[in-house]
């Protein structure tokens, strides 16, 4: 997944005032596997705690499909 569609997943998750960083930090699919709430906290500046756990649950999601707690993004 590239950066680009990681960006729109943030736009469907309500998170968009996150792109700028993610872009400029260029997560894209892979790195989303990485992160965790403290690098999302303090790379990334996603402050708010719901935001963070929201974006885990989609990586989460993203990694095991037949959950469907999410919307795909594509």
């Amino acid at each position: 997944m590239k950066v680009a569609h990681v960006l729109k997943c943030l736009q469907r998750l309500g998170m968009s005032q996150y792109a700028s960083a993610f872009e400029r930090s260029e997560i894209d699919g892979y790195m989303c596997d990485f992160l965790d709430e403290e690098l999302l906290e303090l790379q990334l500046g996603v402050a708010n705690t719901e935001h963070r756990r929201r974006f885990l649950a989609w990586v989460d999601s993203m990694q095991h499909p037949h959950l469907e707690r999410f919307e795909r993004c594509a």
